[in-house]
């Protein structure tokens, strides 16, 4: 009793420390801006927000997550303002950085080391003397080495995810919000398929890539394209629903996994087809009951699909993208006489010549935009797969990236043997059939490691299996 009143008292002083702490900081910015109190308040409402995070951090979970998406490319913000003249600090940067100030300090108080600590050191470190030795090489300017850091910042991301989930009630809360922001960012392509036109404004200096409303099209048939503002997040909710439904028999989770499938339906890019085609074939072959029962629903879904459409098309009914998709598809068949496949090969071979130039430590950081503006192909960073990494970190940070891999590979292959309990069971599975697209994208055409939008799902997924190591039921 005694002891429980002195923690109390502890606590109440510690809050009242950190009340007068704020109050004494508020006062000597009013006094030193005056009249701009925007500043200070703008100040106070950060700290206060800072502050209440380390007690309750999803807010700024669900916050962080919303900068990582492309949502805001969308809206007409190409860039943020820098904070600070000559640093490359933006305002996402000052969240991330704050998010992961709270949970290191939470792990801290917790005196828990997080599961992927010493591949993320690993990665760190050749990703630190690439960006220090890229200036002194020659290879680009330092501003531009940190400002290509930026890249990386889903791993801090990482760590600001484990500390905040100190519990299996948190645990269940992240899932429920990485299936809320699967939900949500469908809902919003659907919205623009019935629309025929992608939600954008041009209101701010823009990079056209978004601004422009893009096409596909197979033969005469075309739909615009439809990608989703949280790419990343959508295939780690696909496969975490998916392995909830197939082994714990969720309803919520067949729900968000055909929501998810929608998405990629809407999006028509072909090559994620094959990746979830993978991921899909790894979870049957992980699931030991009930595999045949669920093969066959499977196939009589899509051959119900197929008949349902083929009976649309014979009708004369209009169903262009339904059409399109199953043009896309067939596609496939003959991929090495598409546009896009050749393109991205000559992208290949453009990114491996410049890596040459910088064989072990690479361009730096971020380089990888910059040089495929300049080149013969234009290449983004998003589109070109483990040679990305080649190309700005070199033979060290690439062979950092898949000791990272590998880590993720073996933890989710342990716990996926050891944890108990269908539900759990199932997220395991998920997740390591995850890490198979994964290595599948990474060796093709998607950089899991080293885009921004996909190192922040990438580092979603390793909070994830790091928290089911912690808190998921174990056998015997």
């Amino acid at each position: 009793m005694l002891r429980s009143v002195r923690g109390t008292v502890q606590g109440m002083d510690r809050r009242a420390r950190l009340a007068a702490g704020l109050f004494v900081l508020t006062a000597g910015l009013i006094i030193a801006f005056r009249s701009r109190l925007v500043v200070p308040a703008a100040l106070l409402g950060a700290l206060s927000f800072l502050a209440l995070s380390f007690r309750w951090p999803l807010p700024m979970l669900v916050a962080e997550m919303f900068l990582s998406t492309s949502a805001f490319k969308f809206l007409g913000v190409e860039s943020w303002p820098h904070l600070i003249p000559g640093l490359p600090l933006d305002p996402p940067d000052i969240m991330v950085l704050a998010f992961f100030a709270v949970g290191a300090l939470k792990l801290l108080a917790r005196r828990e080391q997080p599961l992927f600590l010493g591949p993320l050191l690993l990665f760190g470190l050749a990703a630190a003397l690439s960006a220090i030795l890229a200036p002194a090489l020659g290879t680009q300017t330092l501003y531009d080495s940190l400002n290509g850091l930026r890249q990386l910042s889903g791993y801090l991301f990482y760590i600001g995810v484990v500390g905040a989930i100190d519990s299996p009630g948190r645990l269940r809360w992240l899932v429920r919000i990485l299936f809320a922001f699967v939900l949500v960012t469908v809902g919003i392509q659907v919205l623009e398929a019935l629309r025929g036109q992608q939600f954008t404004t041009t209101a701010a200096p823009f990079n056209e890539y978004y601004a422009a409303q893009a096409s596909i099209s197979v033969g005469s048939l075309e739909a615009p394209y439809l990608w989703n503002r949280a790419i990343g997040y959508l295939v780690v909710g696909l496969f975490v629903a998916l392995g909830q439904a197939l082994w714990a028999g969720s309803t919520a989770g067949y729900a968000v996994a055909l929501a998810a499938l929608v998405g990629y339906g809407v999006q028509l890019i072909r090559q994620w087809y094959v990746f979830i085609a993978l991921g899909g074939l790894v979870l049957l072959l992980l699931l030991r009951r009930n595999r045949l029962k669920v093969l066959l629903g499977l196939g009589a879904l899509v051959l119900a699909a197929a008949v349902g459409l083929g009976a649309a098309a014979a009708s004369g009914a209009r169903l262009p993208l339904a059409s399109l998709w199953l043009g896309r598809v067939g596609t496939l068949a003959r991929f090495g006489q598409e546009p896009n496949f050749v393109i991205r090969v000559q992208s290949y071979l453009e990114e491996l010549r410049l890596f040459v130039r910088a064989p072990l430590f690479g361009h730096g950081p971020g380089s990888a935009n910059r040089l495929g503006a300049m080149g013969p192909f234009i290449f983004f960073d998003a589109d070109t797969g483990m040679s990305n990494t080649l190309l700005q970190y070199g033979i060290v940070g690439t062979l950092a990236a898949w000791v990272l891999i590998g880590a993720y590979l073996r933890r989710a292959h342990q716990l996926y043997r050891t944890v108990a309990g269908p539900l759990a069971q199932g997220h395991a599975a998920g997740l390591l059939a995850l890490g198979a697209v994964m290595v599948a994208g990474y060796l093709t055409s998607q950089d899991f490691i080293t885009y921004i939008e996909l190192a922040f799902a990438t580092g979603l997924a390793l909070a994830l299996v790091d928290r089911l190591h912690a808190f998921a039921p174990r056998e015997g």
